[in-house]
């Protein structure tokens, strides 16, 4: 059973409702907790595309960066990219997949792995932002991928 503590994601859902002075000070807040300096954290929030995803991966408990690897960090981007996205409104309103949907299903999911290629990049680029990078993928994948494989068993089709 997984103990989640959501309170990280609640004070997301605070920074993005307030102005001014509260939001600097509930982003500092932010900051602290999750040990994530201001010159790493600052070009990530001036960006758009990189605020957004940042956000919205810190809004899920995070996990020991110690269950990160490759493979959990590719099943938490594929559930991301993929899964999370287009693919499941389309799954949850019984749409069939024509090549229509096909082609925003895929832009979709281009946006997505773009962002979080960015952010990725964003956060890797010091020894803090990766921790923050894999605790949160370690994370997201705890709370969407847990039931998915996580072994090398071989090579992929390709």
């Amino acid at each position: 059973m997984l103990n989640l503590d959501f309170s990280q994601g609640m004070l997301v859902l605070q920074i993005r409702e307030a102005k001014g002075q509260e939001r600097q000070a509930l982003l500092r807040q932010l900051l602290e907790r999750i040990d994530l300096a201001d010159e790493i954290a600052k070009p990530i929030l001036a960006d758009p595309i990189t605020r957004e995803a940042f956000f919205a991966l810190l809004m899920i408990p995070p996990a020991d960066s110690s269950k990160f690897s490759p493979r959990i960090e590719a099943n938490a981007v594929t559930a991301i990219a993929f899964r999370n996205g287009l693919l499941e409104d389309y799954h949850a309103e019984g749409c069939p997949i024509d090549d229509y949907r096909m082609r925003d299903l895929m832009i979709d999911a281009s946006r997505r792995m773009h962002s979080l290629l960015r952010l990725r990049d964003a956060l890797n680029s010091t020894g803090p932002g990766r921790r923050v990078w894999e605790r949160a993928i370690a994370g997201y994948h705890d709370m969407f991928c847990a039931q998915w494989e996580v072994r090398n068993i071989g090579e992929s089709d390709w």
